[in-house]
């Protein structure tokens, strides 16, 4: 070899270890942003185990305050959110713990960080032997916790707890753990922890797992049931790739199909629910009360489109099942085209709206905060004095043959609903006599110059402005979060969807026809598509146009249009769209869509542009 030949070689050797070394920095690196998931969601979940675990469960023990110095109280949208997924976990495996009485049963907890489930389920009296596994630095901070936490040291004296320092992206690591667990049955845990490994690298774990002689696994992941371009999905896989920790299984198993066949390859018997179903099917109506007294909670729309996208999976060889049969799902609609076009947002959820001769009116909502204030065609119309408060879920109505609006009721902080009303015209409001009872989530239409139609959890009622009074024409269909529509004869109006039951909540699947003088309603055509909360509707001609909502089954289709004479369905998708808490009027020849977003979780806050489609789509 020459001295050149020589030093090429040795150029080449430093440029392979200097490669070797960016690729350790990385995975390093890598490494560490997935553990600071961990210092993240402990937070929350203290949040949650503050104020849930004394009145739903106290017998559980408070634990993550030994792990988390300073608790902070978290929305409750959030704390319902990460309620629901720790209880969808440490319910399964409780109720797999409890069909082997008499054995020895293992419950290990992959990726655990700072969990305390062992201690949760020490302190139940189960005798169980709990491993925590995950990468060695963070187990080793764990164990300085425990140390320095002398009631968490008395739970697990004479228990048989294990803390193991494990890199689970190296399959021989980790196959030694699992040839360790001498148990009749294992329990493997992954609670949102082999999310951020690649997916041949998680299978792998999957496979080690399934290799014990009776083993379990209970996985939680995050899903895109309607695939990569939701809103919902967008933002989620931007909130973790900009935390520099992406979800990587993911981009394999994006669907609970693809996730059940993903298990199918190494057990016999797969079962899953995304979170909504857990919520609906699987938590009792005692422990969903109990949940329901801890704080005021208002925000069903975001918490259904979270639980939409988490999956929770139960997979064994012994056939022991315990998450229930999930009922078929409604076949999809077919789409058509969609002739909505898309406008700036006006960023506010939960406003009210109606069209004016003037203009688009929209009334409060919530941005950063609830607003005050009163929009025409998005412009700033100067305060009265008096004028409403701050609100959100209030109804504003157009009073026909003049430029007048009525606003009704509506709620400041969950909870806090209010009974007031105010007459909006010639460009201020005046208030008039408060209604005898709170309203908020209800839906209002204008059947005359001076009375306007209200569904709400009172019933059907008639609010005449002349007499101040709300008679009820119908008292047997109580809906919060329906929508409403006056036909063009004034004679009928359709309520679709909206909530009978606000604490699991039952979702109606109905369209009524309600004969405004008698108030006798019939229910025309009953479709699961129908069973939206906060749908916003309108008539034109025989159509009924139902624009969004959340629909529990995670059905689709962004607009529905019935022809109310036959009963037939089209449907429209509206990419990019976030149909919740908007409005839908109708002004100057065409259908709008105005306000609404969502907090998507922890992940952030998303607004919906406004659409407008000509009317003569509709003919």
């Amino acid at each position: 070899m020459t001295i050149t030949d020589e030093a090429r070689e040795a150029q080449r050797l430093a440029q392979k270890e200097q490669q070797r070394q960016k690729q350790l920095r990385r995975k390093n690196y890598h490494d560490l942003q997935v553990q600071g998931t961990n210092n993240s969601s402990i937070v929350s979940k203290r949040s949650v185990e503050q104020l849930y675990t004394p009145h739903v469960e106290p017998q559980l023990g408070e634990w993550f305050k030994y792990f988390v110095p300073k608790a902070k109280r978290r929305s409750p949208a959030i704390n319902r959110g990460y309620w629901i997924r720790m209880e969808a976990i440490k319910r399964t495996v409780v109720n797999v713990l409890r069909s082997y009485p008499g054995k020895r049963v293992a419950v290990v907890n992959l990726g655990c960080g700072f969990d305390p489930l062992p201690f949760q389920l020490f302190s139940l009296g189960i005798d169980v032997e709990c491993y925590d596994i995950d990468y060695p630095d963070l187990i080793a901070n764990k164990q300085a916790m425990i140390d320095a936490a002398e009631p968490v040291q008395q739970v697990i004296k004479d228990r048989k707890y294990h803390l193991v320092g494990c890199d689970m992206n190296h399959a021989d690591s980790y196959e030694k753990v699992v040839k360790q667990i001498d148990a009749d049955v294992a329990i493997f845990i992954a609670e949102v922890s082999l999310a951020y490994m690649k997916p041949d690298d998680a299978d792998a774990v999957i496979a080690l797992s399934a290799t014990h002689p009776n083993p379990h696994f209970v996985i939680l992941e995050q899903m895109m049931p309607l695939g990569p371009d939701t809103v919902f999905a967008k933002k989620m896989m931007h909130h973790f790739d900009h935390l520099r920790h992406p979800l990587q299984s993911i981009e394999r198993y994006h669907t609970r199909d693809l996730q059940q066949q993903r298990f199918s390859r190494w057990f016999s018997s797969v079962e899953s629910k995304d979170l909504y179903e857990v919520w609906r099917d699987y938590i009792d109506d005692e422990t969903k009360a109990k949940v329901a007294e801890v704080e005021p909670f208002d925000e069903w729309e975001e918490f259904i489109l979270f639980c939409h996208h988490y999956l929770v999976t139960h997979a064994c060889n012994d056939g022991h099942l315990y998450l229930g049969e999930r009922p078929p799902a409604p076949a999809p609609l077919a789409l058509e085209h969609c002739h909505w076009e898309k406008s700036d947002p006006l960023e506010l959820k939960f406003p009210a709206a109606c069209a004016l001769s003037s203009g688009v009116l929209v009334h409060g909502g919530l941005g950063q905060t609830r607003s005050d204030a009163t929009l025409i065609d998005g412009k700033l119309v100067a305060p009265s004095d008096p004028q409403p408060s701050a609100r959100m879920n209030h109804t504003v109505v157009a009073l026909p043959g003049s430029d007048r609006a009525l606003l009704i009721g509506g709620r400041g902080r969950p909870g806090l609903d209010y009974d007031d009303v105010w007459l909006f015209d010639n460009g201020a409001w005046r208030q008039l006599p408060a209604l005898p009872f709170s309203l908020s989530r209800h839906a209002a239409a204008a059947i005359s110059a001076s009375e306007v139609l209200v569904v709400s959890t009172h019933g059907i009622q008639v609010y005449d402005i002349n007499t101040h009074t709300a008679n009820i024409i119908n008292g047997d269909i109580c809906l919060a979060s329906a929508g409403i529509a006056v036909d063009s004869s004034g004679q009928y109006a359709y309520i679709v969807g909206g909530m009978s039951d606000r604490l699991a909540p039952t979702t109606s699947d109905a369209i009524y026809r309600v004969d405004i003088v008698s108030g006798a309603a019939t229910v025309i055509s009953r479709d699961p598509h129908y069973a939206r909360i906060g749908a916003s509707v309108a008539c034109h001609g025989a159509t009924l146009v139902i624009a969004g909502g959340i629909n529990p089954l995670a059905l689709t289709a962004d607009v529905l249009y019935v022809d109310v004479t036959s009963l037939s369905v089209t449907a429209t998708s509206i990419p990019g769209s976030v149909l919740i808490g908007h409005h839908l009027v109708t002004t100057n020849g065409a259908m709008a869509i105005v306000g609404g977003g969502a907090v998507c979780y922890s992940f952030g806050n998303v607004y919906n542009p406004s659409y407008t489609m000509p009317l003569s789509h509709l003919a």
